[in-house]
């Protein structure tokens, strides 16, 4: 009967108990998942984000500060553009985290769809909305920018209208008509396009992967009655693994320093 019901799954695990112990619930099963994960010399982690930068500086950091010590090493993190679709994709997938974006403006909202999901808020950080630009941008001299500012210049969007970086501002939407837009899918088209062009971006506070870039330039961006919120969620009720924990250990740590 075991092996039928293997043949029969298209989950990516299958718990196998005695009939002695009826009454195993999902909670259970994730904390035997994450005491199994911490004795075996595994570096496992999953996680859905929404295109950005903060994401994948935590992930080289957690990398480097953990995987020489693993022996195995088993990492996932699925990028997508929206943040129904981020969750939506952890939820079905059980990824353990998700990362995504929001307008300061729809928190309650966003808070509410939150616990619908049965999701929890494991770090919250707001912070000042940026430009980036290249650094050689006729703007790129200035301490702070205005939308104003960057009217008759190129912005840059994600393909899916719906990616919080494009609707942080409602006071934004009248400087992103498509008579000059790029719109691209993926964030390294993003970086190709800050290094070798003037066309700009507006997003998040900077990251260390961006600060380091010697062709592009952050600038804060001023004149806005809302913020952008990045947050780490995780599922209520679960337990968090070891390598769980650890990156969302060093999310607070790199969002604290933004």
């Amino acid at each position: 009967s075991v092996y039928n019901g293997l043949k029969a799954c298209t989950c990516d695990f299958v718990y196998i108990h005695d009939g002695a112990r009826p009454f195993v619930d999902e909670p259970m099963l994730e904390r035997v998942y994450a005491d199994e994960n911490s004795i075996r010399d595994l570096l496992r982690l999953t996680m859905c984000v929404q295109q950005n930068s903060i994401a994948m500086e935590c992930l080289i950091e957690f990398y480097n500060r953990y995987g020489t010590e693993a022996k195995y090493v088993d990492i996932v993190m699925a990028a997508y553009s929206s943040l129904e679709e981020t969750i939506d994709t952890m939820m079905k997938k059980r990824f353990m985290l998700a990362i995504v974006q929001y307008n300061s403006v729809q928190e309650s909202e966003i808070y509410d769809y939150f616990h619908h999901k049965h999701l929890q808020v494991l770090v919250r950080k707001s912070t000042q909305a940026h430009v980036v630009m290249n650094a050689e941008h006729p703007l790129a001299g200035r301490d702070s920018l205005t939308l104003e500012d960057l009217d008759g210049y190129t912005r840059i969007c994600y393909m899916d209208e719906t990616v919080p970086d494009l609707n942080y501002y409602t006071e934004a939407d009248e400087y992103a008509s498509a008579r000059r837009r790029i719109l691209i899918k993926e964030r390294g088209q993003l970086i190709d396009l800050l290094e070798y062009t003037d066309a700009y971006f507006l997003g998040t506070g900077p990251s260390k992967l961006i600060n380091e870039n010697p062709r592009i330039r952050t600038i804060p961006l001023f004149g806005l009655e809302n913020e952008p919120v990045t947050v780490l969620l995780g599922q209520q009720n679960y337990t968090l693994s070891r390598n769980a924990q650890r990156f969302a250990d060093i999310f607070r740590q790199v969002t604290e320093s933004i």
